[in-house]
C-alpha cells in the first residue's frame, strides 16, 4: 500500500497547530509526493506546529523512517515546528541505527499528550 493512499490531509486543530495521522502498513510510497503534500498543506493552513502521528503504523522500514525525518527537516526550513507522536520501539531503533539527528526533535508517546501540551 502506498503512503499517499494511506495518509490523510493535515487536520487543523487550532489556528496554528495541525495533525497528520498516518495509518496502516507502510512499505512502498512516493516520498516526494508525501513530503510535498504535507508541506503545502501546513503552509497553506499557516501552521506553526505540525504533529505527525505514527500511532496507527504497525511497522516501518528504514527507507520510510529516513524519509519521515527528512520531512521534519523540510518543515523546519519552512518555520514549522514538527512533533512526532506514537513512535514504536522499532521506529526508534531504526532512527538511531540510521544515525538520524534527534537532538531537536520533540516526541511524545501519545498524541493526546502532545495536544494537551500545545493547547493548554
Amino acid at each position: 500500500m502506498r503512503i499517499f493512499e494511506l495518509s490523510t490531509p493535515v487536520i487543523s486543530i487550532s489556528n496554528k497547530v495541525g495533525i497528520v495521522p498516518i495509518v496502516g502498513q507502510v512499505d512502498e510510497y512516493n516520498s516526494s509526493n508525501f513530503a510535498e503534500r504535507i508541506m503545502m498543506q501546513a503552509k497553506n493552513l499557516e501552521l506553526s506546529c505540525l504533529i505527525i502521528d505514527l500511532s496507527g503504523v504497525p511497522s516501518i522500514d528504514a527507507m520510510m523512517t529516513n524519509e519521515l525525518f527528512q520531512v521534519v527537516k523540510m518543515l523546519d526550513l519552512l518555520g514549522i515546528d514538527a512533533i512526532i507522536t506514537g513512535i514504536r520501539p522499532e521506529i526508534a531503533l531504526t532512527a538511531v541505527q540510521l544515525g538520524i539527528d534527534l537532538d531537536k526533535l520533540r516526541t511524545y508517546g501519545k498524541l493526546k499528550d502532545a495536544v494537551n501540551k500545545l493547547l493548554h
